[in-house]
């Protein structure tokens, strides 16, 4: 069993050119929705006293406390622009129904800005970590399955051109060739796990997808994969809310059908801001358990107990500056010796 991962800043053409993804560029209505979003800030707390006296709270908290805006925003107005569309689907013309979706795409298409990279492509809330995106391989089953001995080498062929690579021993199980692909894999950012709905589950941050899906290639040895040239891995993404709400832009007539799915939709995000409301509430808690005094009176008991110290070591005090002070009088090795023989 053998694996390797190597990686080099030259470009190679290793992998056949794939088509490329369409260009996301921010537009004017995702620019609209950003200044809308930094003006409908709650006041949890109040924005103004984390800027003005930053020293009330610690970095990490200030993290929490932003994590929690911005993705509670963010769902919020998700929330009202699916119920905005289903009351369009119901009762308005094809052109509302266009006009609707065409407005809850332009905030899904924004969503990694506007909740702060805190929300994922299923709406899940991530407070810790980067947002993950997953991805299914059709051949899965064939690359688990097969036992024949092979060596595979997967490429990420841009300019970083990462290579990695495994040998998956004779009669390996479907759990062993998961586990040596997972380690392999995992040199090049992509996490591997099985499911009952999916032999093979591919996982990676979101922010390293695009580049996953358009330049992922391996080279096998005629088993699994052809072993005269590197072969694009084709995968799948996920099927996110953004892909159905597109699809009603297109089709307005078929957006009923999509009535379900805008319905389970509303549930998971009442469910994520159910739990970041347990997250508010945590926070509030940390604020209490910063209170340098919990009781009342207890400022005032702990200044007289330090004006007491400080009128008892008066005597000791007026000493210490009157040796401090003769030293300027004195020979520095005249004030060691006092000292060593004080002490």
């Amino acid at each position: 069993m053998m694996q390797v991962g190597i990686t080099s800043t030259k470009s190679s053409g290793l992998a056949a050119p794939l088509a490329q993804a369409r260009a996301t560029t921010p537009s004017r209505a995702v620019g609209k929705l950003l200044a809308e979003s930094a003006a409908q800030l709650g006041d949890f707390p109040d924005p103004p006293l984390i800027s003005s006296r930053p020293v009330r709270y610690n970095i990490e908290l200030n993290h929490q406390i932003t994590a929690v805006q911005q993705a509670d925003d963010f769902l919020a107005r998700a929330e009202n622009q699916i119920v905005e569309l289903r009351h369009a689907i119901k009762s308005g013309p094809h052109a509302a129904i266009k006009k609707q979706a065409g407005e809850l795409s332009t905030l899904l298409d924004a969503r990694l800005v506007l909740s702060g990279h805190r929300v994922d492509r299923q709406l899940n809330v991530t407070l810790v970590g980067q947002p993950q995106t997953d991805f299914t391989l059709p051949a899965a089953d064939t690359l688990l399955s097969s036992q024949q001995p092979e060596t595979l080498m997967f490429a990420i062929a841009d300019a970083r051109h990462q290579l990695a690579a495994v040998r998956l021993p004779q009669d390996a199980g479907p759990h062993q060739s998961l586990s040596l692909l997972g380690q392999c894999l995992g040199r090049l950012g992509v996490r591997v796990s099985q499911s009952a709905e999916q032999p093979l589950n591919f996982s990676a941050d979101e922010q390293f997808a695009t580049r996953l899906c358009q330049h992922l290639t391996v080279r096998g040895e005629g088993g699994r994969f052809p072993g005269e040239q590197f072969t694009p891995v084709m995968l799948v993404a996920g099927h996110q809310l953004l892909d159905s709400v597109n699809n009603i832009i297109s089709k307005p007539v078929k957006a009923a059908a999509m009535m379900d799915e805008l319905h389970r939709a509303l549930q998971h995000i009442s469910e994520q801001r159910q739990q970041l409301s347990q997250n508010r509430e945590q926070i509030r808690a940390q604020f209490q358990s910063m209170a340098t005094f919990k009781q009342a009176g207890s400022a005032q008991k702990a200044a007289a107990q330090i004006g007491n110290k400080l009128a008892n070591a008066a005597n000791n005090f007026a000493t210490l500056s009157q040796a401090l002070s003769g030293q300027a009088n004195a020979r520095s090795a005249m004030v060691k010796n006092v000292l060593r023989v004080t002490n």
